[in-house]
């Protein structure tokens, strides 16, 4: 592969961060280079990979208020899944195909916060994977239902933001407030804990909320639900004509049902 080394950058906050690179691994069709392929297609199309799949393993942040402390990391598998990480190994995965022209994108059957649906009739049943993104994004509708059932959140009026008490309870599969999407006939959930992202105030009272509105023609699930489970991707052919998206429990972290 060849790779540039950047000479100028787009945005000052690249210069502080502690991020080094982006690598895109959304479909093909997304590049913004003539004829661009990510580094996944690139290794199944020229048959380098084992097997063509992607296994992808987040892992949460150690830190106090809010999400954004130390630690996290995980992998980025190319070739197959990491077995001893998932509930049931390989087999535990849950395969849906994908249906979106660009994404990892795939039908999302439902929302529920405990055992209580919340998707209305407006919001499109569908959602992405995406690593890249940091929360959970979604409808304005469907922000809202999910919202009506944390105790104290309320939506900014500068920017229509919504915001969460920092300290939540832990995670517990009794707890009716942890959110829910089923994909594929099964049930993956985020703890009411994990939304609470970003400190707002120094004694990390208040927290930006890890779901947010405005994303009207899909869900896109980001690291926010990435870190609760195990994501694998897979080319079911060369082309990348016919894609599927495997979700599933990780070891380490408590499954809710």
């Amino acid at each position: 592969f060849l790779f540039g080394l950047a000479t100028t950058l787009s945005s000052s906050s690249w210069a502080t961060s502690q991020t080094s690179g982006l690598a895109g691994l959304a479909q093909d069709r997304l590049a913004t280079i003539p004829n661009g392929r990510t580094i996944f297609s690139t290794l199944v199309a020229e048959g380098k990979l084992e097997r063509d799949l992607l296994g992808i393993r987040l892992v949460k942040s150690n830190g106090g208020a809010g999400n954004e402390g130390e630690g996290g990391g995980g992998a980025y598998a190319f070739g197959g899944v990491e077995e001893e990480w998932i509930v049931g190994g390989e087999a535990g995965l849950t395969w849906v195909d994908v249906t979106s022209s660009n994404y990892w994108g795939f039908p999302m059957d439902d929302v529920q916060m405990g055992r209580q649906s919340v998707l209305d009739s407006t919001t499109p049943r569908r959602a992405i994977i995406d690593t890249g993104t940091s929360l959970i994004l979604t409808s304005t509708a469907l922000a809202a239902s999910i919202h009506a059932h944390i105790p104290n959140a309320y939506q900014s009026q500068s920017g229509g933001v919504w915001i969460i008490p920092c300290h939540q309870p832990s995670p517990s599969p009794a707890t009716s407030t942890n959110v829910f999407f089923s994909i594929g006939g099964r049930r993956f959930g985020v703890p009411l804990k994990d939304l609470a992202w970003k400190a707002l105030d120094e004694e990390g009272t208040w927290c930006v909320s890890g779901v947010q509105g405005g994303m009207e023609g899909f869900t896109v699930l980001g690291a926010m639900f990435v870190k609760n489970h195990y994501i694998a991707l897979r080319y079911n052919d060369v082309k990348g004509e016919s894609l599927s998206v495997g979700i599933g429990d990780r070891l380490d972290v408590e499954v809710m049902v």
